[in-house]
């Protein structure tokens, strides 16, 4: 992370701190952002995490999300069925209908993306990616502008 998303970071208020996240609430941009602390979070972690983050959102109604996965090297595909099928679905249902992804820059985690992508409309063919205006940026400040 550079020192602009570091200073800009000072600026929102940080409303999860735990081993694996941090999550900020930047209502000026009506955006919530969820920063990944560490190469893989285990699956109970992440949807305690996420739930906590989906509670917060259903109070603020804001309209994007940032998660920034830099720290990631690994991830447990069933929590990302979950995260994409369930959790995005019910964050959509609060008004976040933007979500702007950072990914490790590494080419082969986007791979391992795409990979998943394909297991999730697999096992819920009706699912609809499109829906969830997902982009994918080089840093928080992208994602911002």
């Amino acid at each position: 992370m550079n020192i602009e998303e570091l200073n800009y970071l000072e600026k929102c208020e940080k409303v999860i701190e735990d081993d694996f996240f941090n999550a900020y609430l930047d209502k000026k941009n009506k955006a919530a952002l969820c920063v990944c602390k560490q190469s893989y979070i285990p699956a109970e972690d992440f949807i305690n995490s996420f739930n906590q983050i989906a509670d917060i959102l259903e109070k603020t109604r804001l309209e994007s999300f940032i998660f920034d996965k830099r720290a990631l090297r690994a991830f447990h595909q069933p929590t990302m069925e979950w995260y994409f099928v369930e959790w995005k679905n019910r964050i959509y249902n609060y008004g976040v209908n933007k979500h702007y992804k950072i990914l490790p820059p590494q080419d082969w985690f986007a791979d391992c993306v795409e990979a998943g992508k394909a297991s999730i409309l697999k096992n819920n063919p009706s699912f609809e990616f499109e829906k969830f205006n997902i982009k994918y940026c080089d840093s928080i400040i992208d994602a911002i502008e």
